[in-house]
């Protein structure tokens, strides 16, 4: 039987309409995504669209703080490459920001990842961040976290040689 507009086919083949099923006694529940993500919209600022809503507003107290940010920039750890006729993807990082601190010294660079779950891969990634670009990046969870950071680098107290996220 074929599906008709307005029409939706269940497992068993039998096929209901979306009002019935819509008003049935037992509602269909939505799934949320395994990392708890908000509605594009709750997400979107500026017309950018953030990967979660704590890093949008990070990105916005960063604006209102006046620091010049990068999003999104893109770090090699490996570069693609061919062995034995096997292709390999290369492996990335993407930096949710890279931020400019005027510290006393002169302006220092940070690499800031706004973090939720530390999962594995971003572990892996941390470490070769370090080994082969000798750059340390900033976690943060919240503004108050990156608030704090961005006193403490302006006031000369980061060293650019610890590594700020704790190690695993």
């Amino acid at each position: 039987m074929k599906n008709r507009p307005g029409m939706k086919k269940l497992n068993q083949g039998i096929t209901i309409s979306a009002e019935s099923l819509a008003s049935s006694k037992y509602p269909v529940e939505h799934k949320s995504n395994k990392f708890n993500v908000s509605k594009k919209e709750d997400r979107t600022t500026d017309g950018i669209t953030f990967d979660s809503k704590q890093e949008m507003l990070v990105y916005q107290w960063l604006k209102e703080a006046g620091i010049p940010i990068e999003r999104q920039v893109e770090y090699v750890l490996q570069p693609k490459f061919e062995l034995n006729g096997v292709k390999y993807r290369a492996i990335e990082y993407w930096a949710d920001f890279k931020i400019t601190v005027e510290g006393p010294e002169g302006p220092v660079v940070y690499v800031v990842d706004v973090k939720g779950m530390r999962l594995p891969d971003y572990k892996m990634k941390l470490k070769m961040m370090a080994y082969i670009h000798k750059v340390q990046i900033v976690e943060v969870k919240s503004r108050k976290q990156m608030r704090e950071f961005i006193d403490r680098a302006r006031a000369g107290h980061v060293s650019q040689q610890k590594i700020i996220a704790p190690p695993e």
